[in-house]
């Protein structure tokens, strides 16, 4: 778990949101990783992002958005 979240902060200098919020999510730090996808998002969404916070969330509508945004390309969503 202590190499997880060291990720986590090598991920958050470099600005890769994304896999912080995975990280942060292993972890078991729901409630920060939904609070910095749901910032990242406002800043700079992406499939890739909505579907993990589907992931974190259990809520099938990220999903959904993730379709969408990506114009029915990306095939996680």
């Amino acid at each position: 778990m202590g190499s997880v979240l060291s990720s986590c902060d090598i991920y958050e200098r470099l600005e890769m949101f994304t896999e912080c919020v995975e990280c942060l999510a292993l972890a078991g730090h729901s409630e920060k990783a939904i609070e910095l996808a749901n910032k990242t998002l406002a800043t700079n969404p992406s499939a890739k992002l909505l579907c993990t916070l589907g992931d974190v969330t259990k809520d099938f509508t990220y999903y959904k958005k993730a379709w969408k945004f990506s114009d029915k390309k990306f095939a996680r969503a």
